[in-house]
């Protein structure tokens, strides 16, 4: 059944809201807090040294290739 939102009034939205059905919980606040605070603590590390790692990686093989082309450059101009 589809409505307007023009069409719903107070009552109306009363009306749908009692025909839900109801919401139970048999857990006591104490096991909600601990599952909460178990699922907090679950968080993964972040991995905060891969940006420095890939950099460092990155200019070493920058590095050998501009030495090895520094040094190929080198030998031609002695021969």
């Amino acid at each position: 059944m589809k409505t307007n939102r023009s069409d719903w009034s107070e009552e109306r939205i009363k009306v749908l809201l009692s025909q839900l059905p109801k919401v139970e919980d048999n857990r006591s606040s104490k096991q909600i807090y601990q599952q909460v605070l178990m699922a907090s603590g679950k968080k993964k590390k972040s991995v905060k040294w891969i940006g420095p790692a890939v950099a460092t990686v990155v200019v070493f093989i920058y590095g050998v290739f501009n030495f090895s082309s520094f040094i190929s450059a080198g030998c031609s101009r002695t021969a």
